[in-house]
């Protein structure tokens, strides 16, 4: 393999990192090249500039700044960054008691054991007609409020731990559990405001920490870096009883599963978004 060609693999194979020609003598020779004397270690890093240099005129790869260098994306590298999984990081639902409750107890009033049903659930009253709890489900942080006419609000705070579709579709279940007894419609539980985002993992902002973009009033987007990744973040607020959460599990489900496996269709028809 001429040195070219173990140049280019180099930095093929570490495509998020930029390389000068001392990091690209030190990853070929490792530690037998800090025994080489010095003259040889300046002919060899000499050899690898003009290799650097021919690279970047046949337009193999790109010069970054003064003396680094990085490999161009190849096209499965980059179907593989454009196809990571959506994952959400946040959420509010709303949803209502149903009013013929078979179980008798809607209207809430000191009438019926709405109350005992909170207070054995562990609500704290928060004003003279709302009760909130706080939970943590799977290092998520759940935070519910019951109005006294019936209006359910559910917010999930995910940041720390994305829901992905298997772990939304696992945290609804759990939902329907803990309200059991209260009778609510699952058909109408709304999705008032949402927040997801796409991690891509070789990829570098160069020069900016973070760029946001307010598309509508109700439609903002942020891209930033957030350690090794680049995270791209979208937040929407959607009017009352617009879209139900089933259609947001739907959505997830396809923008989590490749396309290739659900319809048998070619991995270039992968990137659903």
């Amino acid at each position: 393999m001429s040195l070219s060609d173990v140049i280019l693999t180099i930095l093929e194979n570490n495509g998020n990192l930029k390389y000068n020609s001392k990091a690209i003598f030190d990853t070929i020779y490792g530690s037998k090249g800090r025994r080489m004397p010095p003259s040889e270690i300046r002919k060899i890093t000499a050899k690898i500039r003009t290799e650097l240099k021919r690279l970047t005129d046949r337009k193999k790869i790109n010069r970054k700044q003064y003396g680094c260098y990085q490999a161009k994306p190849l096209p499965h590298v980059i179907q593989k960054l454009e196809n990571p999984n959506i994952q959400l990081h946040g959420l509010k639902l709303e949803c209502h008691i149903v009013e013929n409750n078979t179980k008798d107890i809607l209207p809430i009033s000191p009438q019926n054991n709405i109350e005992g049903w909170l207070d054995a659930r562990g609500f704290e009253p928060i004003s003279h007609n709302r009760w909130s709890l706080t939970k943590w489900w799977e290092n998520r942080k759940i935070t519910i409020t019951v109005h006294s006419k019936g209006l359910i609000e559910i917010f999930a705070r995910a940041s720390n731990n994305p829901f992905e579709f298997l772990d939304f579709s696992r945290w609804l279940d759990w939902l329907n559990g803990f309200f059991d007894p209260l009778i609510f419609d699952k058909k109408k539980m709304w999705v008032r405001q949402i927040g997801y985002a796409r991690d891509f993992r070789l990829l570098r902002l160069e020069g900016v920490s973070s760029v946001s973009l307010q598309i509508m009033m109700n439609v903002w987007s942020q891209v930033y870096q957030k350690g090794d990744i680049v995270r791209f973040e979208h937040h929407m607020t959607f009017p009352k009883a617009s879209i139900d959460v089933d259609a947001v599990a739907r959505s997830l489900m396809l923008l989590t599963t490749p396309m290739a496996e659900t319809n048998g269709k070619s991995d270039e028809m992968r990137d659903v978004t």
